[in-house]
C-alpha cells in the first residue's frame, strides 16, 4: 500500500490520535477545542498524501515559479529605474542582504513561538511520548 492510500484511509484515526496527543501538551492545550487542536492537521494530510505524486510536486513548483517570476522581474525593473547609476550595485546588494537578514530574524521568532506551540511539544519532550516515540530502549 502506498503512503498516499494509507494516509487517505486511515486519515479521522490518525487525526484522533493527533487530537489525543496534542490534548497532553500542557498548558498550550488547556483551552484549545477540537478545531484548534487539529491545527489544520487534516489539511497537513491531504497535502502529504497529495505530494505523493511527482506530476503534482512539478506543478506547484511550476505555480510557484509562475507566480515569483513577474513579480520579481518588477522588482529589480522599478530598481534598476529608480537607483542613481552610481548606487545600482550597492542598493541591489544591500535589498538582497536585507532580504536575508529578514528571512533569518523570522525564523528565528518563529523558533521562539514555536516552544509555545501544541506542535512544539515532543520537542520539549526530548522527541520520546509514548507511544508515538521510535526509539527503543537499549538492553
Amino acid at each position: 500500500m502506498r503512503l498516499a492510500d494509507f494516509i487517505l484511509a486511515s486519515r479521522e484515526p490518525i487525526l484522533a490520535e493527533w487530537e489525543a496527543f496534542a490534548r497532553t501538551c500542557a498548558p498550550a492545550s488547556g483551552t484549545m477545542d477540537i478545531a484548534a487542536l487539529r491545527d489544520h492537521a487534516g489539511e497537513m494530510l491531504a497535502v502529504i498524501a497529495a505530494a505523493d505524486a511527482f506530476e503534482l510536486a512539478v506543478a506547484a513548483a511550476l505555480v510557484a515559479g509562475v507566480a515569483e517570476g513577474p513579480q520579481l522581474a518588477a522588482v529589480f525593473q522599478v530598481r534598476h529605474r529608480e537607483a542613481p547609476e552610481a548606487l545600482r550595485t550597492q542598493l541591489f546588494t544591500t535589498a538582497a542582504s536585507v532580504k536575508m537578514s529578514a528571512f533569518a530574524l523570522g525564523s528565528a521568532g518563529a523558533g521562539a513561538v514555536a516552544v509555545h506551540s501544541v506542535t512544539a511539544c515532543p520537542a520539549r519532550r526530548g522527541g520520546r511520548s509514548g507511544a508515538h516515540s521510535s526509539r527503543t530502549s537499549a538492553p
